[in-house]
């Protein structure tokens, strides 16, 4: 700790920081737009100047670290006219659109220029104008806003996937674009870039001329677009969802949010399903009906398949365990999902961040066939910016992806790593030897490798106890299906009737249902398809901004979602809700549904399953599977196009395109 002064104030505070960082501690607010803590310094933009005692002019509080004994003026006469000064020759060229303006009411050239601007102005010459940039199907420009407070080119080549934008020109032609104007494939969290602005530069498009900041309500809740569960605002004005924005949260997605997280969220009004469809018998056409008919036809089966994926809520997925685990002879649960066996992670419960903020030099990270930028772009954006201070070495095995930071890759086939995993491979040195190393498994590994005897997690446990794994999972729910066990969907199923749940509409499903000899078929989804066309009943449900469920994330971690906006349908049930009416005439006592119970209302049994399982785990290191050798495929064909809510989004469609437009063999 040193000491400063600061208005005449003596404080103390930490080493080794800035003079802006210094007076934000000690509850100062100094004005800023170059400056962001995400970002690295640039100092360009000169509102943040102060004064101090030993300095012949005013200093940039943001790029100048405080020394012992200095004496800080923050609102001195000189230093108000010097803001004003900047405020006058920021507005010269800055167009005067504020009421039609997406960032008016949040804008922070707006609030600066109220506090510390002028009341008049000496420009006498006529306004410079930008052409605007096509740079993203979401992100709508108006360069002639942009002050070049440069946070966008930062972002974009620190925290980005591709340095996509630059400065362009000199002195009064001083623009902000990029050299090819035309969509660019440029990154799956380049929406950030909104958020940053400080002006009205970059706004969002969907969001465009919908509303004003006053008139929205705010709710927190959490993303469902892939297994990380990104803390997220929904913001909506009367009953209609209108915009996603990020919550801090350090531990989880730190300030960013992927674009399938930011602009999905139009998928809510479209393809959207309210009332109760089944087959007619006579046209074999779906025509509308009634919830009791539908119910009164379906309690009168004697058995029954489930169908669900990793989408559900973990209440609705334990529940269904409860009914499979009471009524063995009756109801038969399977998980659609890509790989070939189950598996449970109960000893891996313990709530470990991914990559952590603190606490990550000297360590190794194992990419295991996983292409982290499309399976988890929030992460991979944490693994670059590590990465890039040279905190981490990172591997990469088996998969071929186009990384956003510098790795060492072999490629290497599953039988290769398997003799890595035993220690067989002259890589295996550098990661035995590292403390905690932390191993992310990608799903593209679980679809060519099928593990008989015990767990691949388990086997990583017994090389490397203090070893950190994770599974990439790209649904909202993995872990919680891996910590319940479902079992993967057999070949061998009983003929009897099926209901499918939240199901998307891919192969598996279509052959379920176009190619099968079963009895009945009960679809529930919130959004309608093809394939639910012919079935022999259709109930809609809510979606999870409708309601409250719970999720677990790939780091063990739970959460629940918030009841965002009312179902305007005239059907309104949650997945629990239905399956209650449905499975209303099974018996639901049993012991195993209890004690899971006792886990979610006590989280912290979680780490006591962790200590005691990890002690109980069998000693064999030998991985006996059965294994497909050919080289890996990437697990994702379509970033923007990953579960049954983004494929009815149209802003993910528009982005999908765009990839595939760019998309080139060479």
């Amino acid at each position: 700790m040193i000491r400063i002064i600061v208005n005449n104030i003596p404080f103390f505070v930490k080493k080794n920081i800035s003079i802006l960082e210094a007076v934000s501690f000690i509850g100062l607010k100094l004005p800023r737009f170059c400056y962001h803590e995400a970002l690295s310094i640039a100092g360009n933009c000169r509102i943040c100047l102060v004064e101090i005692e030993a300095a012949l002019k005013l200093v940039a509080s943001c790029a100048q670290p405080v020394s012992p004994d200095m004496q800080i003026y923050t609102n001195s006469i000189k230093v108000l006219k010097a803001r004003e000064n900047v405020l006058e020759s920021l507005l010269l060229n800055h167009p005067l659109d504020c009421p039609i303006c997406d960032q008016a009411g949040e804008c922070d050239l707006q609030d600066q220029s109220k506090v510390f601007g002028g009341i008049s102005s000496r420009n006498f010459f006529s306004k410079r104008s930008v052409e605007n940039k096509i740079i993203d199907p979401c992100i709508k420009t108006i360069m002639t806003r942009c002050i070049h407070c440069t946070r966008c080119v930062r972002f974009v080549s620190e925290i980005g996937s591709k340095p996509f934008l630059g400065t362009l020109n000199r002195g009064r032609s001083t623009e902000i674009g990029s050299y090819i104007s035309h969509f660019i494939d440029s990154s799956e969290i380049s929406g950030n870039v909104i958020d940053l602005c400080p002006v009205g530069a970059l706004t969002a498009k969907p969001y465009a001329f919908k509303a004003r900041p006053w008139e929205l309500r705010t709710i927190e809740t959490i993303d469902l677009t892939d297994g990380l569960g990104s803390n997220i605002y929904a913001n909506l004005k009367e009953l209609e969802l209108i915009s996603i924005l990020p919550k801090n949260n350090e531990a989880i997605n730190g300030q960013w949010i992927s674009n399938k997280a930011r602009f999905s969220y139009d998928a809510q009004q479209r393809y959207r399903l309210s009332t109760v469809y089944k087959k007619s018998l006579d046209t074999k056409k779906m025509e509308s009906s009634t919830f009791l008919d539908v119910v009164s036809k379906i309690k009168n089966i004697d058995a029954v398949n489930v169908y669900v994926n990793d989408e559900l809520d973990f209440e609705t997925a334990l529940y269904l365990k409860q009914l499979e685990l009471a009524n063995p002879n009756k109801i038969s649960l399977f998980n659609i999902s890509t790989r070939k066996v189950a598996h449970s992670n109960f000893y891996n419960y313990v709530k470990q961040p991914v990559l952590d903020l603190v606490n990550t030099e000297g360590k190794v990270v194992v990419l295991l066939a996983s292409n982290i930028r499309t399976e988890c772009a929030v992460i991979n954006a944490k693994l670059r910016i590590k990465a890039k201070n040279k905190k981490l070495s990172i591997f990469q095995f088996g998969a071929v992806a186009d990384s956003s930071f510098n790795l060492d890759f072999l490629n290497l086939n599953v039988l290769d790593i398997i003799n890595f995993l035993e220690g067989k491979h002259f890589i295996f040195n550098k990661v035995l030897t590292s403390y905690q190393p932390i191993f992310i498994i990608g799903e593209s590994l679980f679809t060519r490798l099928a593990i008989s005897s015990q767990s691949l997690l388990q086997f990583l446990k017994n090389y490397y106890p203090t070893a950190l794994v994770y599974n990439l999972s790209q649904k909202a729910n993995t872990e919680g299906f891996s910590f319940l066990n479902f079992k993967p969907r057999a070949n061998n199923v009983k003929k009897s009737n099926n209901i499918y749940l939240n199901l998307d509409d891919t192969l598996e499903t279509r052959s379920l249902i176009l190619l099968s000899n079963f009895k009945k078929h009960i679809w529930l989804h919130s959004h309608g398809s093809q394939v639910a066309k012919n079935v022999d009943y259709l109930l809609p449900v809510k979606s999870y901004f409708e309601c409250e469920a719970f999720f677990i994330n790939l780091e063990g971690r739970p959460q629940q979602t918030a009841k965002v906006i009312e179902n305007n349908g005239s059907f309104s049930y949650t997945t629990l809700e239905l399956c209650k009416e449905l499975f209303g005439i099974f018996n639901t006592n049993n012991f195993a549904f209890v004690f899971l119970q006792e886990i979610i209302k006590n989280p912290n049994l979680f780490n006591l399953l962790s200590v005691n399982l990890s002690s109980q785990l069998n000693t064999q290191k030998t991985l006996y599977s059965t294994f497909n050798n050919y080289p890996f495929k990437s697990f994702i064909s379509d970033y923007y196009l990953t579960n049954s809510y983004t494929k009815y989004s149209l802003n993910m469609i528009n982005y999908s395109n765009v990839r595939r437009s760019n998309f080139t063999n060479f």
